[in-house]
């Protein structure tokens, strides 16, 4: 993610039932944007020695392709 500090990591209650969650009283749930919980590759592996503007040009289509895929936009 980009901001992985916009992450709740604790406990979270989920009733089967009726899919509610809830969470401890003293639980503090950050705000996140669409941009915090974008998806980046952490590494790209290439056949490449270098990778040169051509690579770059072809590329960040590819990405941007798929964050759109994953963020419904």
């Amino acid at each position: 993610m980009r901001n992985p500090d916009t992450c709740y990591q604790g406990i979270m209650y989920m009733n089967n039932e009726t899919d509610k969650v809830s969470y401890p009283d003293n639980a503090i749930i950050p705000e996140q944007t669409d941009k915090d919980r974008e998806m980046l590759p952490k590494f790209i592996v290439t056949g490449y020695e270098t990778i040169d503007t051509n690579f770059i040009s072809f590329l960040l289509p590819k990405l941007e392709e798929g964050y759109k895929m994953r963020n419904g936009m």
